[in-house]
């Protein structure tokens, strides 16, 4: 159990356990006598069948300067003489404490009183005794108080008027603080009872005891009340840590050759169980993958993406993979186990790999063909940026950058139908062609190219024409001549849409979005609705072909 308990790899419920001492310790020391003499004084520390764990406070009063003692084996006649020379030496260990002097030292004066030594041993579940501390202990005097504020002249005068309108109210005071005291007792003694309230009239002048009874019990609450206050100072009891040495007198010292043939003999343990650990994880991996290989061998997949001259080299690579393994492999080192499965991983390699590309292959062409769709409604918006807007000098993209999207998408498109034509032309056991490594490629690249023009979107910041003073003139009776003239000819059922002047601050420039949901939906135009000066806007292509079909733009 206190094995297991010192372990991190089990749980254990912890328990009380009580033990006992089958030998006696004691504590011995010599000191000095009044007479001046040495006197030897041995005092008995943990007695035979002394239950453990135990601590214990062995006082020292007689010390005022360094000194030494010894902790022993105390008597141990119940044993015989063959036991205890069995038992070995009776000295357990010798301790030097140091630095009393200079304790005794700083703490010295008036009203300082020394309270000894005292020593803190503790005997463990095993039976351990070890020394956990020891300390020196000073006992200071409280300062008296003095009384800042004397008595006032007047008031022995005050006193006496009290007295004389109110009766005697020192004799109230004293008895209603001994009934006080009394219904304290009480409910102490009664452990929360409710107090009496029979509370025992004081002898004397019952009218004048009446009449004063509140100021009475006002006077002996606040007088009760500075009592509990002014409390009487304690004492301070000062601390001093002292150092000792140990000694230890019944273990022998190990040399440092022995330790290190020890250590060296622990490492070498060590050395041989994590081995032993690798071993057994080599085996089983081996045997795993034998009867996993095995297993595939009749599945669908494998079947189907391998020949049979094929499933039979490896089919027999592994029934003689198995064979040496429960004939000829209990006594084999882990780096015969480890060539074994690389050899088997090697004659497999070709089936798995195929498997896995006809595997992954439809969720990778799929991708790329979503990507393809979304570069290819990307350039048709990407194409209306390609010159400067109205009131602008920059544009949003330039012809070279949107054609290099149309050109890389292009290629990908023709890449992709005429290589998935072939792989659907070859058969599944042969070597694929369409391998899941260029999809990944071709899919990042043309990801990129869209990254890199939406980016530019988001952060694109046009610059506005500058306009000399003449033409904007110019341009505002133009405006307000062509507002007359529209004016007369405007019904009163219909209303003129406000239109921006070229050189107005009302434009709001929305950059294109690399992921559109919908397509826009064609719609017809009237010649009336296109200006000369306007670009024509370019029309989407129809969104009734299907998705996974490429089209060159």
């Amino acid at each position: 159990y206190a094995a297991a308990g010192l372990s991190k790899a089990f749980r254990i419920k912890k328990f009380g356990v009580k033990d006992v001492s089958f030998f006696p310790m004691e504590v011995a020391f010599d000191r000095k006598t009044e007479e001046g003499s040495m006197k030897h004084v041995r005092r008995v520390l943990y007695h035979r069948h002394n239950t453990s764990p135990q601590k214990k406070i062995m006082t020292f009063n007689k010390f005022s300067d360094d000194f030494e003692f010894n902790l022993d084996y105390s008597d141990l006649s119940h044993l015989t003489k063959q036991q205890v020379a069995e038992h070995g030496p009776l000295n357990i260990t010798h301790v030097a404490v140091s630095g009393v002097g200079e304790a005794f030292k700083r703490n010295t004066g008036e009203g300082i009183e020394t309270k000894g030594i005292k020593a803190h041993f503790n005997l463990d579940t095993g039976g351990v005794l070890t020394l956990d501390s020891i300390e020196a202990l000073f006992e200071k005097a409280p300062q008296p108080e003095n009384d800042t504020d004397p008595a006032s002249p007047f008031s022995d005068l005050v006193g006496g008027i009290s007295s004389f309108f109110g009766g005697s109210e020192k004799d109230g005071e004293e008895k209603t603080g001994k009934t006080e005291q009394e219904g304290s007792d009480k409910s102490d003694e009664k452990a929360g009872k409710k107090e009496s309230s029979d509370v025992p009239k004081p002898e004397g002048n019952e009218p004048n005891t009446t009449t004063s009874s509140n100021a009475t019990a006002a006077n002996s609450t606040s007088s009760n009340t500075t009592e509990a206050k002014k409390k009487p100072p304690q004492p301070t009891l000062i601390k001093e840590q002292l150092n000792f040495t140990i000694t230890r007198r019944d273990i022998v010292p190990i040399l440092e050759a022995v330790a290190n043939a020890t250590k060296k003999r622990l490492q070498g343990m060590a050395d041989k169980d994590l081995e032993k650990v690798l071993l057994e994880a080599s085996k089983n991996t081996l045997e795993a993958y034998i009867f996993d290989m095995q297993d595939k061998m009749y599945s669908d997949e494998v079947v189907e993406s391998s020949k049979e001259e094929e499933r039979t080299n490896i089919t027999a690579a592994l029934s003689a993979a198995s064979d040496w393994l429960y004939e000829e492999g209990d006594d084999a080192t882990r780096q015969v186990y480890d060539d074994k499965l690389a050899n088997l991983k090697k004659t497999a390699r070709t089936v798995v790999k195929r498997v896995k590309e006809h595997r992954d292959r439809p969720a990778l062409v799929k991708h790329l063909r979503s990507a393809l769709n979304q570069s290819r409604y990307f350039i048709v918006t990407a194409r209306n940026f390609t010159k400067p807007l109205k009131g602008y000098v920059d544009s949003l993209y330039t012809t070279v950058e949107v054609e290099a999207l149309v050109t890389l998408a292009n290629e990908t498109g023709t890449w992709l139908n005429e290589t998935e034509a072939k792989q659907n032309a070859t058969d599944k056991s042969e070597e694929p062609v369409l391998i899941s490594g260029d999809l990944k490629d071709k899919t990042t690249n043309l990801e990129r190219e869209m990254y890199y023009l939406a980016n530019k979107a988001k952060y694109f910041v046009p610059t506005k024409k500058k306009v000399n003073a003449s033409t904007k003139a110019k341009a505002k009776n133009s405006t307000a001549n062509a507002t007359d003239s529209n004016s007369t000819t405007t019904s009163d059922d219909e209303t003129p849409a406000d239109v921006p002047p070229e050189d107005s601050d009302e434009f709001e420039f929305k950059p294109p979005t690399a992921e559109p949901t919908e397509a826009p939906k064609k719609k017809a135009r009237r010649k009336s609705d296109v200006k000369d000066d306007q670009e024509e806007t370019l029309a989407l292509p129809d969104g009734d072909k299907p998705a996974d079909e490429h089209q060159e733009l």
